[in-house]
Formats: C-alpha cells, structure tokens, sequence
C-alpha cells in the first residue's frame, strides 16, 4: 500500500485482494463458495495476528518512552499520545468493518449452531445492502450507489488521507496508495489491453458488489481488515523511528510468524513473515529455514509450495509443516538461538467442465470443453479420456476436444502444479450414438410424401435429412456421402432390373446428395410405373475425416431402399 518498495506481506496481500475481485465475475461452484469461505477464515486469523504483533510493537514504544521518563528525558513523552491517536484511529476503521460483516452474516442467515453464514451464494438482498440502499439506488453517486459500498470507500479513503496528513506532519516521504481504487486508478490494472476497456468505466463499488455471493464479500472485508492493519504498521515503524531505538531484555524474545492465509491451494506459494517479537536497529536477528529470505529490519519471509503428496488420498486437505530458525545476538556477544515449527493447511483444487455444445458426448464425435480448475489458479491442466482421445487445443491451457470411443467415458483431471502433478478427479459421461439420419427424396423442391406418383421427365434428388439437433450441437460432425446409389425398375412380371448405378458426389456435407435424371436411363417410364432406389452405403465423416457407418441393422434396410411411384 506505501509508495515505493512493497513489503513482501503487502504483496501477497495485494494480489490476493486480485484474486478475489477476478472471482466475482466467475458463476462459482459449491467448492468455490467454501474456498472463499476457508479464505475468509485465513485471512481473518491472519489479521488478528497483524493485530497482535501491532499491539506489541506499540507497547514496546510506550515503554522505552515510560523508561525515558522514570531517567527524566520527557523529550519523547508526545509520541505516547501518537501511539494512541493511531491505535484508535485503527480501531474505529476495524470496527467499522467488522459491523458490516456483522451485517452480512445477517443478510446470508447466521446458523446458530455453527456460526458460519448458511446461504453462502445470496446475491440479490447483498447487492441491495451494498449498492441500493435508501439514497438514490445503484446509479447515484456517479454509479458508486446509494447503500453502505461507497460509505465504506469514503471511510478507507480518509483513513488514508488521515495517515497521509500523519505521516507528512511527521517528516515521512512516505506516501500510502488508496485502499478503494477505481479499475481506472489502479496501477495494477493494464491500461493498454482491450479486454479491460469495459472494466476501466466501472467504480470501485460496482466491481467488487455487483453479482458477488455474499461469502466472497466477507472475505473482501476480511482482506480489507488487512490493508487496515498494514497501515498501522508503517505508522507505528515511522513512530519508532521518531523515538529512537528500541531495547530489548533477552529474557523476553520470543519468534513468531504471521501467516498471509493457514489455507492455501497445493502447488501455490505458502507465505508467512517470521519475526522477534522485540526487535532492534542494530540487533538483527538471523533467520533461517527452506525458502526462507532475510528482510531489512530484522524479519525473514518464508516461501514454501504447497505440497500435494501431504494431501491423503480420497481427502481434499492435508497439512504441511516447516520449521523456521532464529539466531539473535546477545549484549555480550554470544547468541539466542530459537526455533519455530508450525504447519499449514493444503486444499485440493476443485474442477469443473463446461462447454458450449453441453456435455452429451457422443461417440466418434468431437465436443470441445473448458476446463476450469478451481479458484483461478494459474494451472496447466492434463487431461485423459478413456476410451478416446483427449485433444488439447493449441494456446490454451484449459480447453481440450474430447472424442469418446465407447458407450462410457471417463475424463480424468490432473493439473501441473509447480513441477507436481496433482490428480483432481474423474467425471463420468454416457455416451451416445449419434442420431441416424433419414434418407428423403425432393422432387420439384418438396419432399416426396410417399404416394403422389414423381414425373418421369423431373429430375429428382436422392438427399442425407440429418437430426435439427444434433447438426446443431455438432455440425463437423453432422457430414455424410452416399456411397454408389443403385436405381432399377420393377417389371410387369414382378421382377427388378437394374438401370444404373450412381456414385457418390465428392461433396461431403450434412444435407449429402445425389442427383437423378431418369430420363437419361430410360426412354419411358417403366411400365409397372415402380423403380427402386437401394443405396448401398450410408457413411459419416466426422471431425477428424474419418468415415464411420451409419444406418445399420433394420432401420438401415428400410432407409436404403425406396419404392417410388412415377409417371
């Protein structure tokens, strides 16, 4: 949130808060509302750390300046009152927030029992709360809303403005960044790409309210109780500054960390700053540990993936754990040496499939899907179908052609996390035999009905009437030729004498046909007034140019041959 450097803290924070906002827009899933929810829950504990790590650190401030007193230096005794001006000034924006959770586990229905909100996916009356409210509706305030979203913007923005005023007043370059940002104002936020034009005419309010299940604005709140917090932090650093340094009795160090979530998706990064409870300018201490990284003024950040073997199988979480050490100099030059260990939680990502042509899969045929894999984790995804074939399409992660072989399919779903391949899951599908076509003749461009007598001097057309349908869902699909279209004619004595044989066009089509002028094989009509149309094979070519025979068995020895009047 300052200007500048970001800590790595506020940068994980910050791309969380991405994350968040990208899901809104996403029609989410039963697994996607409980991983708001178990991201709400993370963040809020990691809060209550950031709280408590503040709290210490500004004790430690008041009493240096309390010790200064008792020696009879009052130079410092002002910043105590800071102290307290920033604490409450915290407070007041903590608790602002933590009222409109309040009220959002009244919209989403508080269960007694469990605490948690039960209708996890309420839109409509949160929308209402955010963006309606009883001063103008959703298009006042220049499209921020009449409800509580833009008061909320207004609060963080002048918190903001108040630390800003603070740090200025106390000889601080430093500058904080807007919690509340318009798409148009955030830096994050590509200017140049197309595919955010519309986003960029959009306010803050109607980004992060509009559609959004009432689960994924808790942990939004949750997340804002973070920013707040992140504030108090750089205050009360630019308040030590101002004292002067910070003493510390080795009798009292203690090595904490503070988590950016407990819960993070396998192959993700798990974040966390660990930390001397009292620190000192020129006492660092020394951290160490795996994807541990040492920060200016005496804290560390551990980077660890999230590992997805600690995940059991059949479960859907697992927990891993990472030990961080300590070595923190002595007055009298020797060293402390503390080790911590603690674990974290690994979620599996869910997955779900979607696809514009609807998943009735049927045999031989193409059906092009999504893949989504949970949460918008940046996955590459590893599809297997069985029996068929699985095709990915080139340039995307996500979609894949699917060709079933069999009367079942299985799709299997892994994803490459981070060099580890993590199986998420089977889904099922039955699988269809596409529908048969008909085999119709047109005469004079109307379809023969069967009876009235077909003129001997017209031609006619022998044509593929494929199912509406399904050359609707599947049109590479929904092609076909007739192979070698055999005409005879029926004699007086009852008998059949063949006249021709036609082949097939070389255009392949879903409406295929063959073109039958009887007058170029007979001078007259015959004269029991009967000829036969058999065609010899019906063949579809599907989306891969392949051929595959359609019309077996008795629909297809009553499709083939047709008994036609003429005249």
């Amino acid at each position: 949130m300052a200007s500048g450097k970001l800590t790595p803290r506020q940068k994980m924070i910050n791309m969380m808060y991405l994350v968040l906002t990208a899901l809104l827009a996403l029609q989410v899933s039963s697994e996607i509302l409980h991983s708001f929810e178990t991201i709400g829950d993370s963040l809020k504990t990691s809060a209550a750390k950031i709280a408590a790590k503040n709290l210490d650190h500004a004790d430690d401030i008041k009493k240096l300046i309390e010790d200064e007193i008792k020696q009879g230096n009052r130079k410092n005794e002002k910043y105590i009152a800071e102290a307290e001006i920033i604490a409450q000034k915290t407070k007041e924006q903590l608790d602002f927030l933590e009222s409109l959770i309040d009220s959002l586990y009244v919209i989403g229905e508080k269960d007694p029992e469990t605490g948690k909100i039960k209708n996890l996916n309420e839109t409509e009356k949160n929308y209402r709360f955010w963006m309606i409210g009883k001063n103008g509706g959703e298009t006042a305030n220049a499209g921020r809303g009449g409800g509580r979203a833009k008061e909320m913007r207004d609060n963080l923005n002048n918190f903001i403005d108040w630390a800003n005023d603070w740090l200025s007043k106390h000889k601080s370059k430093m500058k904080l960044q807007y919690i509340a940002l318009d798409p148009k104002d955030d830096p994050t936020i590509d200017k140049k790409n197309p595919k955010n034009r519309e986003l960029l005419g959009k306010t803050w309010e109607y980004t992060i309210f509009h559609g959004a299940p009432i689960i994924a604005n808790v942990a939004i709140l949750q997340m804002l109780k973070n920013n707040v917090l992140n504030v108090q932090t750089d205050l009360l650093a630019h308040l030590e500054t101002l004292v002067g340094q910070v003493p510390f009795k080795i009798d009292s160090l203690v090595l904490k960390d503070a988590p950016i979530a407990n819960a993070v998706l396998a192959g993700t990064n798990f974040e966390s700053e660990v930390y001397v409870t009292v620190m000192s300018k020129d006492i660092k201490p020394q951290f160490s540990g795996p994807g541990l990284k040492n920060n200016p003024g005496g804290t560390a950040t551990i980077k660890v993936i999230a590992n997805a073997s600690v995940i059991p199988p059949g479960k859907s979480e697992g927990f891993q754990s990472y030990t961080v050490s300590a070595k923190v100099p002595k007055a009298d030059g020797s060293f402390s040496n503390m080790t911590l260990t603690k674990k974290f939680k690994v979620l599996k990502p869910s997955f779900s499939i979607k696809s514009d042509q609807g998943l009735s899969l049927y045999r031989d045929c193409c059906t092009d899907i999504e893949v989504d894999p949970g949460c918008g984790a940046n996955f590459d995804v590893i599809l297997g179908l069985n029996p068929g074939k699985a095709n990915q399409k080139p340039g995307s992660k996500y979609k894949f052609t699917l060709i079933p072989s069999g009367d079942k399919a299985v799709v299997s779903v892994s994803a490459n996390l981070s060099g580890q391949t993590i199986k998420l899951g089977d889904q099922s599908f039955v699988v269809k035999s596409p529908p048969d076509p008909n085999i119709v003749i047109v005469s004079g461009n109307k379809r023969w009905d069967g009876v009235t007598p077909i003129s001997f001097r017209t031609p006619f057309e022998v044509a593929v009437d494929p199912d509406k349908e399904f050359e609707k869902s599947h049109p590479k699909d929904c092609r076909y030729k007739l192979v070698n279209v055999k005409i005879s004619r029926q004699t007086l004595a009852g008998g059949v004498e063949e006249i021709t044989t036609i082949p097939a066009s070389d255009k392949v089509d879903s409406k295929a046909k063959v073109n039958v002028n009887l007058g170029n094989y007979m001078k007259a009509p015959p004269q029991s007034g009967i000829i036969f149309i058999d065609i010899e094979a019906i063949k579809r070519v599907t989306c891969i140019n392949t051929e595959v025979g359609v019309l077996e068995g008795q629909k297809y020895r009553q499709e083939r041959i047709k008994r036609v009047t003429v005249k």
